[in-house]
């Protein structure tokens, strides 16, 4: 597998204001190609413009109004593919927990080696490597469009376009703007090749994160585009804990 020189290869890092010390640290470590950000706007920018390979994000680092975290959220939702390195002083169970649903390639104390953040970078490059290389068969399906029969011709449409999946009268239907689409799939059979893109709201529901509005506790309902679907109790608890929630 030919790996890029992981020296030369572009490095978004959000770090402390006026510090700079990781950025130091990588280029005694002899890495050339570090893309310092101040803002979710500069990141956004250089990612468009650059082929940034992967983010090292210090979690306690303070932009704007955005705490290290929120950025790293909102550049996870702009990237999803793009491998995180987190960087923290609370490196515990409890600060993990709060990271983990944005799948970081590592998860750093910020008190560390130099053998120990390269071998870190090295992994993070290697992950960005195999995706690019080879396209994961959830990340494939995810990108091809799905066809519903409408009279004597299958209509495509994008998966991002459905806003959610229910099951009625032993059919399950694909809701798309205002319109409903007949499909012979089951929603258990959907929900394991569409999350985590799609997430089961309750038994009848299985809903595209990307088209929720709002999420009403006490009504215990998620308000997706016009409509308000309710939150099945039983799967309450895993729904909420798949979002993105900052308290």
């Amino acid at each position: 597998m030919d790996i890029p020189k992981i020296e030369k290869s572009p490095i978004l890092i959000l770090e402390e204001a006026g510090t700079g010390l990781f950025s130091l640290l990588l280029q005694n470590m002899g890495f050339t190609n570090l893309l310092r950000v101040s803002s979710e706007a500069d990141a956004i920018g250089l990612l468009q413009k650059s082929a940034v390979q992967l983010c090292i994000i210090d979690l306690e680092a303070q932009i704007s109004t955005q705490t290290g975290l929120q950025f790293a959220i909102a550049i996870r939702q702009y990237k999803p593919e793009l491998p995180f390195i987190f960087l923290t002083n609370h490196y515990n169970p409890k600060t993990y927990q709060k990271v983990r649903h944005l799948q970081p390639t590592a998860f750093l104390n910020k008190d560390l080696s130099r053998l120990k953040l390269y071998q870190a970078l090295d992994a993070a490059l290697r992950e960005k490597h195999l995706m690019t290389t080879s396209v994961r068969p959830k990340e494939n399906q995810l990108l091809q469009p799905v066809f519903f029969k409408i009279g004597d011709a299958y209509k495509a449409f994008q998966l991002k376009e459905i806003a959610y999946f229910f099951a009625k009268d032993k059919m399950v239907f694909a809701r798309i703007a205002s319109r409903d689409y007949p499909s012979n799939l089951k929603l258990k059979e959907l929900e394991k090749e569409l999350y985590p893109t799609f997430l089961r709201l309750q038994k009848s529901y299985l809903i595209n994160r990307k088209h929720i509005r709002a999420i009403h506790i006490g009504a215990a309902t998620v308000e997706l585009n016009t409509e308000h679907l309710p939150i099945g109790l039983a799967y309450r608890k895993a729904f909420l804990k798949e979002l993105n929630i900052i308290k």
